[in-house]
């Protein structure tokens, strides 16, 4: 087979193609959504989006920070309470030390 030149409309619609299938791909893979369950849809603050483990100030130390409320931005919560975590929930870490499972 003999190479020859590629034309610029045959470039021009090969970018093309590649250009859809990048944006198709995209559309599928935007983010995760984390409100999957009709309780959550009805309790946001209930939707816990990111964990954080960070090392602590001491060794063998480690701070652990979640966030709620993926979806809600500053501009977004008017009142304060809208963006705070809700008193009637418990948001728990539970940690095995032991490697045990349980």
């Amino acid at each position: 087979m003999q190479w020859r030149p590629t034309t610029r409309p045959r470039a021009l619609v090969a970018s093309l193609v590649v250009l859809a299938g990048a944006a198709g791909t995209a559309a599928l893979v935007i983010a995760s959504d984390h409100q999957d369950t009709p309780f959550t849809e009805l309790n946001p603050k209930s939707d816990m989006t990111d964990v954080y483990a960070l090392p602590g100030a001491s060794a063998g130390r480690v701070v652990l920070a979640m966030d709620t409320r993926a979806f809600l931005t500053p501009a977004q919560a008017t009142d304060p309470t809208e963006a705070s975590f809700d008193h009637n929930l418990l948001y728990q870490f539970k940690i095995d030390n032991n490697g045990d499972a349980k």
